[in-house]
């Protein structure tokens, strides 16, 4: 039998692939793979992004209305809800919730409606902040962080609270510790370079000496606020703790300082003086020796002109009184008084200065500069 040409070959190879294809099902025929089914809504809201806070709220209830009239509602509702046209979804969601009371569906509707609400809070916020009323922002949080904290558009308001809290507020110190960061336990050897500018509130690696950071809870009364704050033990002596001021901070901008004290005893109340230290100020010297019971570095009753240089320093002075219950205080910086003609932009350090008059202990928490 002749063997076929090499184009009448493939003519034939043709015509039987076409035979076998039409005995093949179309798509969607029984024995064909099943179309592929569309996606299924998630019950988060769009713009969550790793990290934001948003991925650790738990997700909105899943929910497939049965009812035409409800099913079509409650997906406008949600579409409204996905393209943050807040109050249109809650008038929406509220159409919805005595229909769905005591079925399956109340809780996805509640949620909804709760997003919807705190979408608008939200726009209030992006509003005070478009006016610089910074203030009204973290008030705002404040007021409705209970009833928020879970939901989407809460994480949002939040971000719009921090934001606010950072261009308000400047922390010097709140002693927790920070990730990544080793608490320093060994105290250096008190006649040490390191040990003697410890003891005189002069930085040294802490914040003077007499101190450490000591973990808690609110509760115990041993911090304030979150898990740490700092123990000054008071001596008879001289005592300082020093809090640096950032150079990129410009202290004229700040009117208040922050910070909660308390001490350990009752009854015991040891005058606290507030320093704002200039860096044009001489640093006291430590003299050699130096008798009596502060013989190292002269910090003894005898050495009373350190004393005196203490409270003359050029800077601005202001007087604390500790209590046994914990004190909030908001200082007016404006109103402390000045020795020796000092600058605001001449600040370097913020001190607390015991000045040896009383024993004690006080705990020390979140120290705080505010703006007008």
């Amino acid at each position: 039998m002749e063997s076929p040409s090499p184009r009448r070959f493939l003519a034939l190879l043709a015509t039987f692939f076409l035979l076998v294809s039409s005995e093949l099902p179309l798509a969607g025929q029984d024995g064909d793979i099943p179309p592929a089914e569309p996606e299924t809504p998630t019950d988060e809201t769009p713009g969550a992004e790793p990290g934001d806070g948003k991925e650790s709220i738990p997700p909105i209830p899943s929910w497939e209305p049965i009812d035409p009239e409800l099913k079509e509602l409650y997906a406008a509702g949600r579409l409204d809800l996905d393209e943050q046209r807040f109050s249109e979804a809650e008038r929406a969601f509220k159409k919805m919730r005595s229909r769905v009371k005591g079925t399956d569906g109340e809780a996805a509707v509640a949620r909804c409606l709760l997003e919807a609400e705190g979408g608008q809070l939200c726009e209030k916020a992006g509003k005070f902040r478009d006016k610089g009323q910074h203030r009204k922002i973290v008030a705002l949080w404040v007021k409705n962080e209970e009833e928020f904290a879970a939901t989407f558009t809460g994480a949002e308001l939040k971000r719009y609270h921090d934001e606010a809290m950072a261009l308000i507020f400047h922390t010097l110190a709140d002693f927790e510790k920070k990730e990544g960061e080793e608490e320093k336990t060994e105290e250096p050897d008190p006649d040490s370079p390191e040990g003697m500018m410890r003891r005189m509130g002069l930085g040294g690696g802490g914040y003077g000496a007499n101190t450490r950071v000591v973990h808690g809870t609110p509760e115990s009364g041993k911090v304030r606020r979150g898990a740490s704050a700092l123990r000054w033990q008071l001596t008879d002596n001289l005592g300082i703790v020093s809090f640096e001021i950032p150079e990129e901070i410009e202290l004229e901008e700040y009117r208040y300082l922050r910070i909660s004290l308390r001490t350990e005893g009752r009854g015991s109340e040891p005058p606290i003086r507030v320093v704002l230290d200039c860096e044009d100020t001489p640093v006291m010297g430590i003299p050699g020796g130096g008798g009596g019971r502060g013989g190292r570095g002269g910090f003894g009753r005898g050495n009373a002109w350190i004393v005196s240089a203490v409270q003359n320093r050029v800077g601005f002075h202001g007087d604390l009184e500790p209590g046994f219950a914990w004190k909030d205080l908001r200082i007016d910086l404006r109103k402390l008084d000045g020795r020796g003609d000092p600058r605001w932009a001449s600040v370097l350090n913020l001190r607390l200065v015991h000045l040896g008059v009383g024993e004690g202990v006080v705990l020390i928490d979140d120290v705080i500069l505010e703006r007008e």
